[in-house]
């Protein structure tokens, strides 16, 4: 076997190895939820809606779409306190669609660090019926912060939500 064939050889064979552990750039993904205590309330939680970028990653926007199924949980308030957004355009909760869009940006980046780094979005503060999951909109999007508002590909890691009674 002469050196080209070797080469072409050893590099299908890394690319084949290497390629499917590349990792996107942005992960939505949903945190611990807390329960809130509120009188006369049960099932109440705030669940921290989390981005987590690459190493070398920096955005500086993101139109965010969670789904919150009608069957299982009810929408009270979301929370951008520890936001790392500064910009907020929209907090739209649409009742037809049972989904919250949150439309932010920061004039300074949030950039991923020597490993991945994860920001808190907001927390969404939900009422739990049944077991259900929390998704994503597949047509969020969070942009790049490269001076041309590129999208960045973007992994989506939904969330069940189990009661303990059922």
């Amino acid at each position: 076997m002469n050196y080209i064939a070797q080469g072409a050889t050893a590099l299908g064979i890394l690319l084949c190895v290497v390629a499917p552990f590349h990792a996107s750039a942005a992960l939505l993904s949903y945190g611990d939820p807390a329960p809130v205590l509120r009188p006369a309330s049960s099932g109440v939680v705030a669940l921290p809606v989390l981005l987590t970028l690459d190493n070398g990653e920096c955005v500086n926007a993101a139109d965010i779409k969670l789904e919150v199924p009608e069957a299982s949980f009810t929408y009270i308030d979301h929370d951008k306190s520890e936001s790392g957004f500064s910009l907020w355009l929209s907090e739209t909760f649409d009742k037809s669609s049972n989904a919250l869009e949150l439309i932010a940006g920061t004039p300074k980046p949030l950039c991923g660090g020597p490993l991945r780094t994860t920001f808190e979005l907001a927390k969404v503060v939900l009422e739990q019926h049944a077991t259900g999951v929390l998704d994503f909109g597949r047509d969020s999007v969070v942009t790049l912060s490269d001076g041309y508002g590129s999208e960045t590909t973007i992994s989506y890691m939904p969330r069940v939500l189990r009661l303990a009674h059922q």
